[in-house]
């Protein structure tokens, strides 16, 4: 709950790959080796977690199991903020892509769930990247900004923006949903 206005949104590693499998076993296949480790392995971000909080980083933070829309959006909740998300900026799983094409798998980073990757909220320029990549051997990319108001904003590389409409995975929606 302590995200503010100018603040930086940021996740570790790569997202959609948890939903991509879970997708392909909806249509009846068998998902890539990486999208069934992406569902089956996930890797929790104790260490990355524990540095960032002792370091003093960290503004707020939440884990990514219901998508980054959704996620994001507890953060914006809880901290009275707006939160905008550059599309062009999410890490989507290579193996998502591959199974999914650019559109779903965007749609499986940001909806999806279950990636357990970290999300987390700093003040600008406080974020080594190459320190923690090298650290810890994860990605970890920028991918919004914290502003005034309410809500998760979606802005798309031609500079359009729109409301991310809804947040993460639903747990308690019917199958038809």
């Amino acid at each position: 709950d302590g995200a503010e206005p100018g603040d930086h949104v940021w996740v570790t590693g790569e997202l959609g790959g948890s939903a991509a499998a879970v997708r392909a076993w909806e249509a009846g296949g068998e998902p890539a080796p990486a999208l069934r480790a992406a569902y089956a392995s996930p890797r929790a971000r104790v260490e990355e977690a524990r540095c960032l909080v002792e370091r003093e980083f960290v503004d707020a933070m939440i884990d990514l199991s219901d998508g980054l829309a959704g996620d994001v959006g507890h953060i914006a909740a809880a901290s009275g903020v707006a939160i905008t998300l550059e599309l062009d900026r999410v890490p989507v799983a290579p193996a998502a892509l591959e199974a999914l094409g650019p559109d779903a798998a965007l749609e499986a980073a940001l909806h999806g769930g279950e990636d357990y990757e970290l999300c987390f909220v700093t003040d600008p320029d406080v974020v080594d990247v190459e320190e923690f990549e090298r650290r810890f051997g994860v990605r970890v990319t920028r991918v919004g900004v914290v502003s005034a108001g309410e809500g998760v904003h979606l802005r798309r590389s031609d500079g359009s923006i729109t409301e991310a409409g809804r947040g993460g995975f639903d747990h308690w929606a019917s199958p038809a949903d």
